[in-house]
């Protein structure tokens, strides 16, 4: 698994702009190039649902301490929700739910147990938003249960930091 925080949704091919969405892909399937990105590691839909809480906790304290802490991850995720995707383009949207389609499923279970009905997707675009925003409740969830109080303050936003980059 790769490092959190991480946007890092595909390597670019530094000869024709080609993009991959293979964790281990070396070289560019349209020229041949080796990739200077083959190294890192792509995020998953978990790890870029974790990017944005930490990235959201670490840029907007004042804003998290006054949410409740049940809202935290509609407020980090609020900006796909906004622009309704993650990625501009859909085949590229394609790619990455191909590549994470296990994390999909979970998403949608979890949906499932909680609301007792499927999700009405409607494109692909929502459904990786979707799926990004659900995953962001579900590690919220997780790493907040032993949380007191409905808010958070500066020690509870490093310990929730924290969690994140290691969960």
């Amino acid at each position: 698994m790769g490092k959190v925080p991480n946007l890092k949704l595909y390597k670019e091919c530094p000869k024709c702009g080609t993009w991959s969405f293979r964790q281990y892909d070396t070289f560019c399937s349209r020229c041949g190039t080796e990739l200077t990105d083959k190294n890192e590691w792509l995020a998953s839909i978990s790890d870029y649902a974790k990017s944005l809480l930490i990235e959201y906790l670490e840029y907007s304290p004042d804003m998290a301490m006054s949410a409740g802490i049940r809202e935290i991850p509609s407020h980090a995720t609020e900006g796909i929700h906004a622009n309704g995707n993650v990625m501009f383009n859909q085949a590229a949207t394609r790619h990455v739910l191909a590549e994470c389609w296990n994390e999909v499923e979970i998403a949608l279970d979890d949906w499932r147990e909680a609301n007792g009905s499927d999700y009405p997707v409607k494109n692909i675009e929502q459904l990786h938003v979707f799926s990004v925003a659900q995953h962001a409740d579900m590690v919220w969830r997780e790493i907040t249960s032993d949380f007191r109080g409905g808010h958070l303050d500066e020690e509870t936003i490093a310990e929730a930091i924290e969690r994140l980059k290691n969960w």
